[in-house]
């Protein structure tokens, strides 16, 4: 085995040079709680007692230490993913509140596989644990809301792709009110009046 460990007794765990804590065995040092130790290796006693191998090939008794795991956020095709996090074993456990972006989707929570349209997992919300676990985010392509904003979708900031066609024509202004010219071809968001051609330009 190849696994990590958290020392989660109050006063410490000690090494020992053998899977006993008498006799011939030796104590080499105490591990504060809180401590993480490697483990390469499990073996019982002659008092069926479950001992743990550190890999400097020192042991410690399994009493006092709870297996470490790990949550890994993938943000499956987007960006932003929250950071990896770490807990012990039967842990309840907090999603991370941060989510990921993706542009034209958005993004509904996480799921165990990668393919998968169902939502399994919701940040924020807690969970009791006890393995490694990696989530995907779960997306969905945005019904676009450009209202009021300059061609910039609300919801997942897609920028609309303006299909321009070519054109070599002279045109006169009709309206009684002129024409306003605009930096970009909208009235609101961040575009900018620029001018105002009069009734007959």
């Amino acid at each position: 085995m190849s696994a990590t460990f958290v020392v989660t007794s109050d006063n410490g765990t000690k090494v020992w040079s053998k899977p006993y804590s008498t006799g011939s065995s030796n104590n080499i040092r105490t591990l504060a709680k809180g401590s993480t130790v490697s483990i390469v290796g499990s073996a019982k006693n002659v008092h069926n007692n479950l001992w743990y191998k550190l890999s400097d090939g020192n042991w410690v008794y399994s009493g006092g230490l709870k297996q470490c795991f790990t949550i890994i956020y993938n943000a499956n095709g987007g960006s932003g993913a929250p950071a990896s996090q770490i807990f012990t074993d039967g842990a309840t456990v907090k999603l991370s509140t941060t989510k990921p972006y993706r542009t034209g989707y958005t993004f509904l929570g996480w799921a165990k596989s990668s393919g998968s349209k169902e939502v399994s997992y919701k940040p924020g919300t807690s969970y009791k644990l006890s393995s490694n676990l990696t989530l995907y985010a779960v997306w969905n392509a945005c019904t676009h809301d450009y209202s009021n904003n300059c061609g910039v979708c609300k919801k997942c900031g897609y920028v609309y792709n303006l299909k321009i066609t070519t054109m070599s024509a002279t045109f006169v202004v009709t309206s009684d009110n002129g024409a306003k010219v605009w930096t970009k071809p909208y009235s609101t968001g961040s575009s900018k009046n620029i001018k105002t051609l009069t009734k007959g330009s």
